[in-house]
């Protein structure tokens, strides 16, 4: 079993045992070598890595290729049969000093299903890649990258570009000496759960129009050079089955620049703790609520709310404390565990409109570094009056305001494995928002202090979830682990963080400090971080999620319905994450549609489960590379001053329909 927070002394060495681990990857289970390439050779007690652990395939940028399976150890214990270790050098020091703690990943049985590949090519340029406007075309034959899925032998859509967010704006747009960029190729679905892919690149030319030369580890590999290198033998077998695989889709290995191979986690990696964690709190609670205590009661707080009441929930604490910066703790079975109690705020507020009769329970959930006041904003407020609506909001812990200044701190010590107290405080925040709503249904709504007139003001009939931003982006986690309520509103959200926080403008003060926390050679290092980060926080971000949402639903979950409802040229949260998001839940684009999106159909309403809307705001198309759009005013707030848009998700919620409402495209005209 893997310790909570693992010693040092139990990170493997790169040497015999590695080798023999590599080989029994190479014989077992996904990573197996096809029929009639070279049998595996003999373990030669040499390490494929280099003394600092970078893979010489790539030896101009120390951590790529990433993800990459030669971070991958045998481990019986694991349900991919391995776990991820990185050796500590892979993350340079900050400048601080400070030296991240790798040991974290040893939980990983894989990569994240949301992860791009990343590689770096001197001199690469985007000319001839498919970029998110031409997706289609990464699947053409000539495609200059592929992405091959090694367990079903099928090619995966995806766009690819030059890494322009990491470097100071201004720097030329392909990859320069003075300002090293990185090939990011990005899948436009979530990965397949514990799948092999293989990742392949030709063709792509510097800025003088000349072909990028392979390095001479991957030459020797492609070319079938003799060599006395230990990394190029030990990797014969491995090479044969990628470029048989990649030789029968039609990609000939002479053409090939560099080629490797990743293998995501598994279902049980990413979903595990947070059921874990629900399972048993539902399990101890049964047919109770959790204790709570109301702290204020407001009386006619707003125009539309009758009364605001603000209260704590004490739950069962997973983490060493209730406050910003805590961390999971976890027991001998390695999974979370409970550290005693702890009491989190939270905040009812009732409308006018429930004085003429109990209404249904609104979960919301607020946006980046909010609180649950968001039961306070007028636009919410007027809908919850309106269409009848008690609003429950929690805190996101982990990205919520009391989290800011330390996620500040945190990230100028260049001490990446700090990080961690996001996902699990975000794993926390999901118990607590779950636990509370059962509370409000099972006691509050019984409670005197929310009764007006002497009658009831809560209806413990029906709950709806609405959350936008990180609400939209959390809640459909929370929709695909909740038990209680049936349809959610997810709006202005996106998918996989390491996708939309480069995109995003919100981005710019994390890449601010991050900058400061490092020297400037590890700036094209930046999206590997990400990555770093992304594998811990799917066991709380949609990647681990969305796709058990309406499909596939997660053990002792019924499936949901959801409204996904987006604004183009969205500046906090692209589009082409919301893209994502809506593919790997698989549902239709409600018509008529402002554009075709690739890999989603449109129907026309009524459509009754779920669906996905788009609003146009009338701006100017997004840049296609991975910076965010900074032009027009930003649209991120513009569908929730719709009226016609509370009017659609009012029925929606009540009916389970999903009705265009709007004079053809949705506008604000």
């Amino acid at each position: 079993m893997i310790p909570a927070h693992p010693p040092r002394r139990r990170r493997r060495p790169r040497s015999r045992r590695f080798t023999v681990a590599l080989v029994a990857a190479l014989a077992a289970g996904s990573l197996a070598v096809s029929p009639g390439c070279d049998s595996p050779p003999e373990p030669l007690g040499s390490s494929i890595l280099d003394a600092r652990g970078c893979d010489p395939i790539s030896p101009t940028m120390c951590g790529m290729p990433f993800p990459s399976n030669v971070y991958l150890v045998a481990d019986p214990a694991m349900t991919t049969g391995f776990h991820v270790y990185l050796p500590p050098t892979v993350v340079p020091p900050s400048t601080t000093g400070a030296v991240s703690d790798t040991s974290l990943f040893l939980r990983s049985d894989g990569f994240s299903p949301g992860s791009d590949a990343i590689v770096h090519l001197p001199g690469a340029t985007k000319v001839g890649l498919a970029d998110p406007d031409h997706i289609a075309d990464s699947l053409m034959p000539d495609s200059l990258t592929i992405l091959f899925d090694a367990t079903t032998n099928t090619r995966v859509a995806h766009w690819a570009e030059i890494d322009q967010r990491s470097q100071p704006e201004g720097s030329p747009e392909h990859d320069t000496f003075e300002a090293p960029k990185a090939l990011l190729i990005r899948p436009v679905k979530r990965l397949e759960d514990a799948h092999r892919y293989i990742v392949a690149v030709r063709g792509v030319r510097d800025s003088a129009g000349n072909l990028i030369a392979p390095s001479p580890v991957f030459r020797a590999l492609r070319d079938g050079q003799s060599s006395r290198l230990s990394t190029v033998l030990m990797r014969r077998a491995q090479y044969a089955d990628i470029f048989a695989r990649l030789e029968a889709a039609g990609v000939p290995r002479a053409d090939l620049q560099i080629a490797w191979d990743f293998s995501t986690a598994s279902q049980v990696n990413n979903t595990r703790w947070l059921l874990t964690m629900r399972d048993r709190a539902f399990a101890a609670l049964g047919d109770g609520a959790s204790p709570y205590s109301i702290d204020k009661v407001d009386e006619n707080p707003s125009a539309h709310i009758a009364r605001r009441i603000q209260g704590r929930i004490t739950v069962p604490l997973y983490l060493d404390s209730t406050m910003p910066g805590a961390r999971m703790s976890f027991g001998a079975d390695g999974l979370p565990e409970q550290h005693g109690t702890g009491e989190f705020p939270f905040t009812v507020a009732i409308p006018k409109s429930a004085a003429t009769g109990a209404k249904d329970v609104m979960h919301v959930g607020h946006g980046l570094f909010g609180t649950q006041d968001i039961v306070n904003d007028g636009r919410l407020t007027l809908l919850a009056d309106q269409e009848g609506f008690v609003l429950l909001g929690l805190d996101w812990l982990g990205l919520s305001s009391p989290d800011l200044a330390i996620l500040g701190n945190e990230l100028l010590t260049g001490d990446l494995s700090r990080f961690a107290t996001v996902p699990e405080r975000g794993m926390q925040a999901m118990l607590n928002n779950l636990l509370a709503l059962r509370m409000v249904r099972r006691a509050l709504a019984k409670d005197p202090a929310t009764f007006i007139n002497g009658q009831p003001t809560i209806s413990t009939d029906k709950v709806y979830y609405w959350g936008a931003s990180l609400g939209g982006i959390y809640g459909s986690t929370y929709m695909a682990l909740t038990t209680d309520i049936q349809r959610g509103v997810l709006g202005v959200p996106g998918q996989g963080f390491n996708l939309m926080l480069p995109r995003s403008r919100l981005y710019d003060n994390f890449l601010l400090a991050i900058g400061l926390a490092f020297d400037k050679d590890a700036r094209p290092l930046f999206p590997v971080f990400l990555s770093f980060a992304q594998m811990l926080w799917d066991r709380v971000d949609p990647t681990g999620f969305t796709q058990h949402i309406v499909h596939d639903p997660l053990p002792g979950t019924p499936a949901h319905q959801v409204f996904v409802i987006s604004a183009v040229g969205d500046q906090q949260v692209p589009n082409v994450s919301t893209h994502l998001m809506v593919r790997t839940i698989g549902v239709p684009e409600l018509s008529p549609a402002f554009r075709p999106v690739y890999g989603i159909e449109t129907q026309p309403g009524p459509i009754t489960g779920s669906a996905w809307l788009e609003i146009d705001f009338g701006l100017p198309p997004v840049p296609l590379v991975n910076l965010p759009n900074r032009q027009g005013a930003d649209p991120h707030d513009g569908p929730w001053g719709l009226p016609v848009v509370h009017q659609m998700m009012g029925r929606f919620m009540r009916t389970g329909e999903i009705v265009n409402l709007c004079d053809g495209v949705c506008d604000p005209d």
